[in-house]
This record gives C-alpha cells, structure tokens and sequence, in this order.
C-alpha cells in the first residue's frame, strides 16, 4: 500500500505546478503564529497509509476523523504503538499503531497515520504540537 506525503510547509488548498518537494496529498495546513511547532490541518483520505512531515519534533499529535466520530490522540512518553482512541461511547487504548511518530537527529519529525486509522473518503482534521 503506498504513503501519501502531506507536506506540513505548503499552507494552501492545492500543491503548487512549481513544488519539487515530497508532498503527494494536499493537507491544508496552518501553523499557529505564535509557534512554527504547531500546525493544523485536514484532508480527505484515499485508502492510504498518510506520512505528514513536520520540520520539527512532533510531541502531541491529535487526529479527528469527522466522518467516523472518532479521535486519537498520542502524545510523548506512550508505549510505541499506542494511542489513546475515543468513539461516542468508549475511550480505550489502541495499540495497532494507529500513530507513529519519528523524529531524525536534526530534529525533523513526521507522524504518521495508518490507513485503518485514515480510512477512505473521510475527512480528517490533525494537530501536531512539537
């Protein structure tokens, strides 16, 4: 199954003619003005596993699928595959890796979201705090 890249440093709604970078999937991201460590984001999802890379340490990453009505949240200091998931009637553990956040040694991150989380035609919010 292939990885779509949504490229945190495009803030639009579409990805430029002229953009050479690894972005594959638009995700209309912001970041907040008082801090390049925290952006906001949505996009519909297409089946695929989808890598969202950062440019810093990613240290909270909260995904809202509004279609489904659920929620996953996953911050620093969780067992590695796990993330805290909410549906309307229950909040459990999820340990199928559903999050998973990398950080190189310059400190760029990306975190990524399993298709099984991201689904198919739903629309998905994300904020990644660093």
């Amino acid at each position: 199954m292939p990885t779509s890249i949504i490229d945190a440093s495009l803030h639009g709604s579409a990805i430029p003619a002229t953009y050479t970078g690894p972005g594959t999937l638009v995700g209309n991201c912001v970041q907040s003005g008082s801090s390049d460590n925290d952006v906001y984001g949505y996009f519909t999802s297409n089946g695929n596993t989808i890598q969202i890379n950062t440019g810093f340490a990613p240290r909270k990453v909260d995904v809202i699928d509004v279609t489904g009505v659920l929620t996953w949240s996953w911050q620093y200091g969780l067992p590695a595959t796990n993330t805290i998931k909410t549906a309307t009637s229950a909040t459990t553990i999820d340990a199928t890796s559903a999050i998973v956040v990398t950080t190189d040694l310059a400190g760029n991150g990306n975190a990524t979201l399993s298709a099984a989380l991201a689904g198919s035609g739903k629309t998905i919010q994300f904020r990644i705090q660093g």
